[in-house]
Order: C-alpha cells, then structure tokens, then sequence
C-alpha cells in the first residue's frame, strides 16, 4: 500500500514523451552499468519501466554470479562479468560499484571505452576529479547521489556536472533520475550535504517510524497496526509538503489546536530536543562524508571531522579519543567540546550516535 502510493501519485513523473537523443550518443542508446547490486537494480528497472530505454539497450557487470543473476532476472538484459565488455558497449555507463572499488574499475575500462561515453558515478563520496583523472584523457562525467527509496521509485537524488560535461549531458541526467523520484542539479561541493540530508535521510525518517510505532505499542495498539499508522502518517505529512506547497511549519499548525493533544506532544518533543537531534545528525553525517578519498589518496580533513573522529575513535581505532585531547593544535573551544563528549559518553549519558551529534558543527 505505502510503496504504491510513493511509487503512483508522488514521485512518479510522467517521462512518456521524454527522449535521450543527444549529439554525444549513438541513435539507439546502449546503458551499461559497472555493478549490478539493488541500487543499480532499482535504477534500471525504473529507467525500463519511465520508456526510456529497452531491456535490450542494458547491460550490466558484476563479479558476483548472484548479483548479476537477480539484475538480469529483474531487468531482463544482458549481463557479464567483464567490465570491459559493459565499457566497449555502452555510450552511457553508470559506474555503481564500492568506492574503495572506483579507482581499480576506472583502470581497467579506460582502455575500452566506446567513443567517449558519458560516465555517471553513484559511488558514494568519490569526488569528480578523481572520478575525471581515473578515466583519463577529457571524460565527461556526472557524480549522482541517489537513495535507497530509488527501490521503490521514490528517490530523492542530487547531482553535479563535471568540468566536460555538456548541457545534453544534464538533460540526460534530469531525465533517467526523475524517473525514479525528484532530481537537482546542485554544485558539487553540496553533494556532501545531499549526503547528510536526503543519502542519510531514509535511516533518520525510520527511526521516526519506529519510536511512533513504539509510543503505538506503549499506549496499546498491536505493533502491526501501529507500524503502518506510524508510517502512513508520515507518509501522508511529506505528501501534504510536496504537492500544497506548504511548510512543515504550517502544516504543524494546521494540526495543532490551542490547549489540545498536538501541541501537548509537541512540547514533549521540544524537551527531548528532537529538532535539535535531527539537525546535528545531518551535520554529523555531513562532516564525515568530507573525509572522502581524494585522486592522491589523503583524505581531506578538517576539525570537524577530528572531532567526530575523536569521539568514534575508541571504536574505529583511527585515533584514541585521548590522543586528540593530548594533541596541542586545536583551539581551547574544541579541545573542550572533545572532552565534553567524551564525559557524556563515560558517564552514561549519550550514546555514541548521541555523542556525534553533540560535537559536530558546521565545517571549519
């Protein structure tokens, strides 16, 4: 039920009349995608299902025999586990493997590539110039940044143009990924933040799911009818905000009545700082997302992202929490905020998701 009505009445854009005829591309698009898991899946099956292109116009890689089976099950195209042979077909190639995986498939197709194809990279956190120096030679490439409601054609994706990329590139673009759900064209430097938002976003709204579904259950429903409650109302909410063009703080209003239930539950939310939780979660996800690999393998990295280092150290074993603080260059203010974190962890007081919250600001 929810999955139909994303899928049918809010994210499906009508594409019947849209082409992909540019003068980059051969007359009958041939879309060749490097990886073949569920994202890859999900986007080629709604680029069939928009009429943008044919099963018989796809073809896919992947090492693994399980994963190209379910994509040439579902998608019914041609599949291989030779990433040179996607590349010598294809004049479109969605590169969706691993990001630890980019630079060695980048090497192994740059040899193949059919009449410079446009390249399109979901990998996440692999930034343009490393994506335009592993093809070699001026490649036109687009970074895209989906998410996992592309599964159901309701995906909220960003993209960024790179520096040869064309106008019929963009429309390109515009084109396969409103198929599955809305699509903007934002500067590259933001597609972090795209990440922290809308990539992170999905997680966030199910945690919101689940402690309604749990206040349902607490107060007496049966777990089943409290799950779908939870999730229809904030189904219907973000429906409400997409299709009136209302803010969230009006429609807040809309349901909040002087001296009633609404406003009651509200001001519970405002104590336990909820706002204040979602806001900081997108920034902490946002900061760690800027530590991302760049073409000579440092990692681009600021304050902001020692900190959140600083407090998953004992976990990720990257740093310990005490070397940070011994560390003299960091200024008085954030060598403080390290410490706060870590006292509220100790003492019981936060968890660890908690924690990055508190100590993730905007970046330096």
């Amino acid at each position: 039920m929810v999955t139909g009505l994303l899928t049918k009445k809010l994210f499906k854009l009508d594409t019947r009349h849209l082409t992909l005829n540019t003068p980059h591309m051969a007359a009958k698009l041939s879309l060749g995608f490097l990886g073949a898991g569920k994202m890859a899946t999900a986007l080629a099956k709604g680029f069939v299902q928009a009429g943008l292109v044919k099963s018989d116009q796809i073809i896919a890689s992947d090492p693994l025999e399980a994963a190209r089976a379910r994509f040439g099950s579902e998608v019914a195209a041609k599949i291989t586990a030779s990433n040179p042979e996607v590349a010598k077909l294809a004049t479109v190639l969605l590169l969706a493997v691993k990001p630890d995986q980019v630079t060695d498939v980048l090497s192994e197709i740059r040899v193949h590539l059919k009449e410079s194809p446009l390249v399109i990279s979901i990998a996440a956190g692999v930034p343009l110039p490393k994506l335009e120096s592993g093809l070699g030679g001026a490649p036109r490439v687009i970074r895209v940044m989906p998410n996992t409601p592309a599964l159901v054609g309701a995906s909220a994706t960003a993209y960024a143009l790179g520096k040869n990329a064309t106008a019929e590139d963009d429309q390109v673009a515009q084109k396969l990924f409103s198929s599955v759900g809305l699509v903007f064209r934002v500067k590259e430097a933001l597609l972090d933040a795209v990440t922290g938002l809308s990539g992170s976003g999905p997680a966030y709204a199910a945690v919101i799911i689940e402690a309604l579904s749990d206040g349902g259950v607490a107060v007496g429903l049966p777990r089943d009818v409290a799950t779908r409650l939870a999730a229809q109302t904030v189904l219907g909410a973000a429906r409400m905000i997409l299709e009136t063009g209302l803010s969230p703080g009006a429609l807040k209003d809309m349901v909040t009545s002087p001296g009633g239930t609404t406003i009651e539950g509200i001001h519970e939310l405002e104590k336990a700082g909820v706002r204040g939780a979602l806001m900081n979660a997108v920034r902490a996800a946002t900061a760690l997302c800027r530590r991302i690999p760049q073409p000579d393998g440092t990692l681009r990295s600021s304050w902001s992202s020692i900190r959140v280092r600083a407090c998953i150290g004992t976990m990720n074993r990257w740093r310990s929490p005490s070397s940070v603080l011994r560390t003299p260059s960091p200024p008085v203010g954030q060598r403080d905020g390290v410490r706060g974190c870590l006292g509220s962890w100790v003492g019981g007081r936060a968890s660890a998701a908690d924690v990055l919250s508190l100590v993730v600001f905007p970046a330096d």
